[in-house]
């Protein structure tokens, strides 16, 4: 399948899905968020002094006389509390507070249930509406960086044939990002599936090849003959992949995904309450190249929990977020359901073909009943299992939950005194426990095993918190002192609408360790991580987060329309500075903000440099603002370009007074046509203006959203891309395309040569798949795409070698198209 078509498809694909929610929310309800009075049997106060009680979801649309109330429940700490950095002293109070929590999901699930059971109302009251767009720089002394391509010209001293990039285009000096292709300019490293791949990187012949082994980090087989139908050796969907390497001297981590459990567990434990326990993990390799060109030698291992998000490496110190969706439907939910209460013979005799069964034999108040005691009974089981998975042990009581964030609802209510007491939250259960996030951290050189065959288990660090990770953006920042965590949160207006907002804990990274610090709430919604950055000035610390807040739709008169249009800002929140952060977690103070950009728009593309930054946002056309930065207190737009088109990644060259991007091209009427390749002068930040582009129809590049695969080759100023194109009419084109991008504004942005990695003819292929990279080594470029490796000459456009990497395979033949 062709990867970027996936990406445009997927962003469209999100934007239809908001195009759907709201027509959905037009048919159902399509009314805003109401107040009530509180009822009887509401949350009581726990005997805990310390205890803040939490309004219970009771049923905000109850067309009983007398509805049994909701369960009541009791939490330590209310909405976005900087003291829930501090974590849990004991482990006992953890498992109580899982099982608050629980109480508060059942009280939304069964309220849900009860208005689409015997009210028909099937819609709910979302914040969100109209549709949105869809897997770090440090300031020092107020100087402007730009992004660090690790490789460069200190390692180019054993040659002066041709220019050398094979560094990961990171976005922060100093902080090396994981990713599937890593190079020390001698070997390429490459994740391949299950295997992990080694070539010389001047004559492509391939040196090593390892594979993932099939044991847990304590040897124990991860398949055995009661599971061999669901073994990933039998299904090669379900084989387990690297995601992503990380490289420091003579080490290299190799963070391999795994789509099932890793032990083995008896029937009535098939279910985890974490859907990704134990998914991920890490394999710390000696990265010389054995003399029989055969696997690396294995040094130490670790599963840890969660699925893979992202990885930073700041000296030989590794940092992986993870990240696990709590399993509530089979533990919570599915038991919750009316039809689990009705005696079959009082069932409807559709009862099986009919998604909406005949309660007839159960009213309203009887169903609550019965779920709240079907929830009681199910609750400390579950707690005591989320506990002791989360916390990767079976034992807690001997455990260390301070590194496990305090639990806290991600939904804020406005309560104002005088005032009756808000509605339940009921649109969404992501205010609670919806997902589980860890940032495990590790020395990469200290990993210790036996080097005659053996291997010893990683030592690593971890720290924890429940966060509603947002679904469609990389919610992962690092600069080299902190790391940010951002998550989907919910705040009620002083009218009682409900607004989206974006929640964000900062974790201090010092050596092998990550310590959250401070908690900070900024409006709308991220694009990705360039979204954030990190800045010092005048010995104080910011985080600057740049945000889209999203259309707002309800009925209007008699019709559904919007009663708000999308807009976006960015914001200033002090950070505490690294190196005097004292034991006391804090909140981020907003400082600054600039807002209204790019009304009934969103944001696309993001780039922060030092004092400056730069906000693309588009909806029929491009809007290119730059932004003064300098004073964190006052954040000001000075310069605006509106051109057709918008930029996706945004790469300063020329000292930044030169913006290289990608994106796409698009008419007067914001229908988009293509690839779009572009430069801005930006040397008058006032006045910014485009000084040439290039487009062509029917095509467009994973760079667009991966800017790991936008290689810029400053000595020669040429740009590698990833490029696909599928016209309606013509010839197919899948490969990379090197462009000729001189800032010369007399000279075009021109295609300098392309390299095809599309194969017609017959061949044989596994499931593994190179992600699309570039390299260039002495003047020669490597492209890795499908199945092949490529080298051509960047002088006289000649192929220089070709590696298969499934060269042999008798099995999966056919015409392939990556």
């Amino acid at each position: 399948k062709n990867l970027e078509q996936m990406l445009i498809s997927k962003k469209w694909l999100i934007g239809l899905g908001g195009l759907l929610v709201a027509a959905g929310l037009a048919i159902g309800l399509g009314v805003g968020l109401d107040r009530r009075g509180k009822q009887s049997g509401q949350a009581s106060s726990s005997s805990d002094p310390k205890s803040t009680p939490i309004p219970s979801s009771a049923p905000s649309h109850s067309r009983d006389d007398s509805p049994a109330g909701p369960l009541p429940v009791s939490l330590s700490l209310t909405s976005f509390d900087p003291k829930m950095l501090a974590g849990y002293d004991e482990c006992s109070d953890f498992v109580l507070e899982l099982g608050e929590m629980a109480k508060y999901m059942a009280n939304v699930h069964i309220d849900r249930m009860a208005l689409q059971h015997y009210h028909n109302e099937y819609f709910y009251n979302t914040p969100r509406g109209g549709s949105g767009g869809f897997n770090d720089i440090v300031m020092l002394d107020n100087e402007m960086v730009s992004p660090q391509i690790i490789s460069d010209k200190s390692d180019n001293s054993n040659s002066n044939t041709g220019e050398s990039s094979y560094g990961t285009n990171n976005q922060v000096e100093g902080v090396d990002e994981a990713d599937t292709v890593k190079s020390d300019g001698v070997h390429v490293y490459a994740a391949y599936g299950d295997n992990l791949v080694v070539w010389e990187a001047s004559s492509g012949t391939e040196v090593s090849r390892t594979v993932i082994p099939t044991t847990d980090d304590e040897g124990i087989p991860l398949c055995d003959s009661q599971t061999t139908d669901y073994c990933y050796e039998n299904k090669e969907w379900q084989k387990m992949n690297i995601a992503s390497l990380l490289m420091h001297q003579d080490r290299i981590t190799a963070i391999v995904q795994s789509p099932y459990r890793i032990r083995d567990q008896d029937s009535d434990q098939d279910q985890s309450t974490m859907h990704g326990s134990h998914a991920t993990r890490l394999f710390v390799y000696d990265k010389s190249i054995p003399s029989n060109k055969g696997p690396l030698t294995l040094i130490a291992q670790k599963d840890i929990q969660g699925y893979y998000q992202s990885a930073r490496l700041i000296d030989q110190y590794a940092h992986v977020v993870t990240s696990t969706s709590i399993n509530a439907w089979y533990h919570l939910y599915d038991h919750l359901d009316p039809m689990n209460f009705v005696d079959k013979s009082e069932r409807h005799l559709d009862f099986y073909y009919n998604p909406k069964p005949d309660l007839k034999g159960m009213n309203e108040t009887e169903y609550r009943i019965a779920a709240n005691a079907k929830a009681t009974e199910l609750i400390p089981s579950f707690a005591e299992q989320l506990a002791s998975e989360s916390l990767g042990t079976t034992d807690i009581s001997s455990e260390d939950c301070t590194s496990i964030l305090r639990l806290i609802l991600y939904s804020k209510r406005n309560d104002k005194e005088g005032e009756e007491e808000l509605s339940p939250i009921s649109f969404t259960t992501a205010g609670a426990l919806s997902n589980f996030a860890q940032v495990t951290s590790f020395n990469i050189n200290a990993a210790t095993g036996n080097m005659d065959g053996g291997h010893g288990k990683l030592s690593t660090s971890s720290s924890g918190v429940f966060v509603p990770f947002n679904s469609y953006s990389n919610s992962v920042y690092s600069s080299r002192d902190m790391m940010i965590i951002a998550g989907e949160a919910y705040e009620e207006n002083s009218d009682g609408n409900w607004e989206e907002k974006t929640v964000l804990f900062a974790f201090s990274l010092n050596g092998d360790e990550s310590k959250a610090v401070s908690i900070g709430v900024v409006p709308g919604s991220l694009l990705n991580q360039f979204s954030m950055d990190h800045y010092s000035y005048n010995d104080a610390d910011y985080l600057r987060v740049a945000t889209t807040s999203w259309a707002r739709w309800s009925i209007v008169g008699d019709s559904w329309g919007q009663t708000e249009e999308s807009s976006s800002q960015v914001t200033v929140l002090s950070l505490p500075s690294p190196g005097s952060q004292t034991d006391t977690p804090s909140n981020m103070k907003l400082v600054g903000q600039v807002n209204n950009l790019g009304k009934g728009e969103r944001i696309y593309a993001v780039r922060f440099l030092g004092t400056r930054a730069f906000v693309v946002t588009f909806r029929q056309i491009d809007p290119f603002y730059t932004l003064d930065m300098k004073d964190p207190a006052d954040p000001k737009v000075v310069g605006e370009l509106k051109i057709p088109g918008f930029s996706n990644y945004l790469h300063p060259i020329e000292d930044g007074n030169i913006i290289l991007a990608v994106g796409q091209d698009a008419n007067e009427f914001g229908v988009v046509s293509g690839l779009q390749v572009a430069m801005y002068d930006v040397f008058d930040f006032g006045n910014p203006f485009q000084l040439k582009k290039f487009s062509e129809s029917g095509s467009n590049s994973a760079a667009q959203y991966d800017h790991k695969a936008f290689r810029y080759l400053e000595e020669t100023d040429v740009l590698i891309m990833p490029v696909s194109r599928w016209p309606i009419n013509g010839p197919r084109f899948d490969g990379f395309v090197v462009y000729d991008v001189d800032v010369d504004p007399e000279k075009k942005i021109e295609v300098k040569f392309e390299i095809s990695h599309m194969d017609e003819g017959v061949t044989c292929w596994s499931h593994s798949s190179l992600t699309a990279r570039s390299m260039v080594f002495d003047g020669d470029v490597t492209t890795m795409k499908g199945h092949t490796v490529l080298s051509h000459a960047l002088s006289t456009k000649e192929k220089q070698w070709m590696l298969n990497l499934d060269v042999n395979r008798e099995n999966e033949c056919g015409s392939w198209v990556d």
